[in-house]
């Protein structure tokens, strides 16, 4: 993608109200961004409506595109589209991942082994020690602990994986030219020391709280899993876990009294695993082959039983996978115990066509966690390739 081109990006990324889906419609109709933007107004009612044409008619007359490449550039920002191959693998499988994404820091291939850790802005002692000790106890395994960067538990989460000397991602709800809280902007420095400060949001957008669940939903998407830790009945820290329940992504939750950890009570009822530890997050999440040995499940402790999300209830119900084995798949990926079958299958259904993450689902039935590891599998063995708006396509004969 030319540098012109992403500034067209990044200024319908400004408009507020677009969103991911009709973006994806005006490149449907447009082919690129830059035809979309110079298109007319009758021509941009045919695709979007007439209320939401007349609101980016009156937003092109306010944004120029090219000075949206020089506020990066002064800002010395990376803006990541879909079609960059830095933009992160995980994400890009959820349905309508952020066009734009602004990053401070680095993004790494091991961040693609990464958990969320979130919860309560009013932490209790207790809540602040177990989102710290966890966090940290998944940094020392390798695992990349992404947060939001806000009071109590987010801030915890970081922390814990700096102390581990890991990595650690922060999401904001507002311009990468911005921390919030402001008070967080030494722990944001230390974050580009080991990690990356990221936003979906166009800079110089304030911290609007309508912001935050689209924050929360950046958040699920960059990990295999979220780890819920003191959420109240309304708690922020809920949204992303539905977040992370809609995009096929494991739930753990640390249960406590029911004053101060009633969302996460209920969570557990719902089918979320409980954790105490790392060590508990890491026996839950489905990491399998990506883990260090010495924190692989035993494969006799392995839970057998393969749940997915209920479509009455829209509940997600845990999936565990053995760790055990030295192969270089997970058990349940291994030639001769079904794994070579279910691959074919995925490869013929590719042949028809690409597809995403949601439509293979429907199509082969598999797991979403097998179907998550099997693509990751066949994308190493180059049999697989991501390509834009979250597809696969299949490589070679």
């Amino acid at each position: 993608m030319s540098l012109a081109e992403k500034g067209f990006w990044a200024a319908w990324n400004r408009i507020p109200g677009l969103g991911a889906r009709r973006f994806q419609q005006l490149l449907r109709s447009f082919g690129t961004a830059q035809a979309a933007w110079r298109a007319s107004t009758a021509e941009l009612r045919l695709v979007l409506g007439e209320s939401l044409a007349e609101v980016c008619d009156h937003w092109r007359r306010r944004i120029t595109p090219e000075r949206e490449i020089e506020i990066t550039a002064r800002l010395g920002v990376e803006m990541l589209t879909w079609l960059d191959p830095g933009y992160p693998l995980l994400l890009k499988e959820i349905p309508d991942p952020p066009p734009v994404l602004y990053l401070r820091g680095r993004l790494e291939p091991r961040d693609l082994l990464a958990v969320a850790v979130v919860g309560t802005r009013k932490a209790s002692r207790s809540g602040l020690a177990y989102a710290e000790s966890i966090s940290r106890g998944l940094a020392e395994a390798g695992v990349t602990v992404v947060s939001g960067l806000a009071l109590g538990i987010d801030a915890a989460a970081h922390t814990g994986a700096l102390r581990a000397k890991g990595r650690t991602l922060a999401v904001l709800g507002c311009g990468i030219d911005r921390v919030y809280p402001p008070e967080h902007a030494s722990l944001a420095r230390q974050i580009l020391d080991s990690g990356a400060v990221l936003s979906p949001f166009a800079p110089g957008t304030p911290p609007y709280s309508a912001n935050f669940p689209a924050r929360n939903r950046v958040i699920a998407g960059l990990a295999w899993g979220t780890v819920v830790i003191e959420a109240g009945r309304s708690s922020g820290a809920l949204v992303t876990a539905a977040f992370a329940c809609q995009q096929n992504r494991d739930v753990c939750a640390v249960p406590g009294d029911q004053g101060t950890s009633e969302g996460c009570l209920r969570l557990i009822s719902e089918g979320a695993a409980p954790v105490l530890s790392a060590r508990d997050v890491l026996r839950h999440i489905n990491l399998g082959r990506l883990l260090p040995p010495q924190y692989r499940e035993p494969a006799s402790e392995h839970v057998a039983a393969n749940k997915r999300i209920d479509p009455r209830t829209g509940h997600h119900s845990q999936t565990s996978l053995s760790f055990g084995g030295t192969g270089t798949r997970s058990p349940s990926l291994r030639a001769g115990s079904g794994g070579q079958a279910a691959e074919q299958q995925l490869l013929d259904e590719l042949e028809r066509g690409p597809a995403t993450f949601d439509e293979l689902l429907a199509a082969t039935g598999l797991p979403p966690s097998t179907l998550q590891q099997l693509l990751l599998s066949l994308e190493m063995d180059d049999k697989v390739q991501r390509i834009e708006a979250g597809r696969y396509r299949r490589l070679g004969g």
